[in-house]
């Protein structure tokens, strides 16, 4: 709660152009950061309640055929980086896919036996004991739905991914990312400094992720920028958070046509000259609505649209291709939790939180503020756990329609197109 008055005081320094006192966060609430259904209630709660406890976890049981980890499984993403560390070949499935009578979500993992070695059971057992993943056993290939050999199951091939920080990234931003790829997944990535970029051999990265920052510009230098505008144009996925998208922008770069907002334009006897400030209007750690694009493989693991926390003054305009506005603030009634100004809704409603632009065949991924701020606001990991993970399926998908040969497991998936007169 906040002193009586201090709000109606934050308000008067902000309209007089002045720095606020508020620190980072004005909302503090789990629900929200967790992306879970919660109610409230003003009366008492006369039901039998009971301490929740983590419900045991099935018994592995080694399959014929395959296994499945269901893609709203808390514990997926964890267990995807044990099966990358250990080199087992999986899959995920872009739509839902029913098996054993049960339906499994977008996102549903697919490990298959006759793509893997012959020790695949025990590699499994012991991934779903350290991430806490329910894994499912098949044995049949017969779904009733989805077929297993699919356009819509995607091999997920190691991501290759590389983390840059040091001078010229944000110290913050850079460690939360990498406490997140470390320690809470992990999954396999290299860690690389900005410094390092211009001299750096970028074909042995698929992903590059680059922490909210502003000297990128200035250290990648002609060279590294040329390399950087290459090595995408060739296949290669760039994840950039907030800050980071800046240069990218640039007339001498021109990777990505993401715009900040700017105020209306008014003509005539309404125009007026804009209001030059020293501080933005902020918006202290807040929380927002949004609506998501739900087809999207950025979307994986996300049952409903999250809450996204902003902090700061940026806000990105939408992308001329909805498909590529990935997931929106919501126009109408936007903040659901915490302080901001009318000033910040206006640059807010309707803004994009998630836009994931093509570059030849590569993609730029840009994120409007931190994903898994403080480690805490887990309801927009996956979005960012996606983002490293799944980088090829926008470009898969794209060859396979056109009969290109893709690798699934060790062996290839081969898609046939009829020829057709002219």
């Amino acid at each position: 709660m906040f002193s009586k008055g201090f709000l109606e005081e934050q308000r008067e320094k902000a309209v007089a152009d002045e720095a606020d006192d508020f620190y980072d966060l004005t909302t503090w609430s789990l629900p929200l950061a967790m992306n879970v259904e919660a109610y409230a209630t003003s009366q008492p709660i006369t039901v039998q309640v009971q301490p929740w406890s983590v419900p045991a976890r099935p018994a592995f049981r080694a399959a014929q055929y395959g296994y499945l980890v269901d893609g709203n499984d808390s514990g997926l993403y964890r267990f995807a980086g044990s099966l990358l560390a250990a080199g087992v070949n999986f899959s995920v499935s872009d739509s839902e896919v029913s098996a054993n009578e049960r339906t499994f979500a977008r996102g549903t993992l697919v490990i298959l036996n006759g793509n893997n070695q012959q020790d695949l059971g025990a590699t499994l057992e012991r991934a779903a004991r350290e991430s806490g993943a329910a894994i499912v056993s098949l044995d049949s290939g017969w779904s009733g739905g989805t077929a297993f050999g699919s356009e819509k199951i995607h091999y997920v091939k190691a991501p290759q991914i590389g983390l840059v920080g040091g001078s010229g990234t944000g110290a913050t931003s850079y460690g939360m990312l990498w406490h997140t790829l470390d320690v809470d997944t992990p999954i396999p990535h290299a860690t690389l400094s900005l410094d390092s970029l211009r001299n750096l051999n970028f074909d042995h990265y698929r992903v590059l992720i680059f922490p909210d920052g502003e000297g990128y510009a200035d250290r990648l230098g002609k060279r590294g920028l040329e390399k950087l505008q290459a090595w995408i144009r060739g296949g290669g996925t760039l994840v950039a958070i907030k800050g980071a998208n800046a240069f990218l922008r640039d007339k001498d770069v021109d990777i990505s046509k993401v715009k900040p907002w700017e105020p209306p334009k008014k003509s005539g006897d309404d125009a007026k000259p804009q209001e030059e400030r020293y501080n933005e209007y902020r918006v202290p750690g807040s929380a927002f609505r949004t609506a998501i694009n739900g087809r999207s493989y950025l979307t994986f693991g996300v049952p409903r649209p999250p809450a996204v926390l902003i902090e700061g003054t940026a806000a990105y305009l939408p992308v001329a291709h909805k498909i590529d506005n990935v997931v929106t603030i919501v126009k109408d009634n936007p903040l659901v939790s915490g302080v901001a100004w009318p000033e910040s809704l206006d640059r807010l409603k309707g803004a994009a939180y998630l836009i994931s632009e093509p570059y030849g065949k590569g993609t730029v991924i840009t994120f409007a503020d931190e994903p898994h701020y403080r480690l805490f606001w887990r309801g927009t990991l996956p979005l960012f756990l996606n983002a490293v993970l799944y980088r090829l399926m926008r470009l898969e998908t794209a060859l396979i329609r056109r009969g290109v040969d893709f690798p699934l497991g060790g062996s290839r998936l081969v898609v046939a197109r009829k020829r057709t007169a002219g």
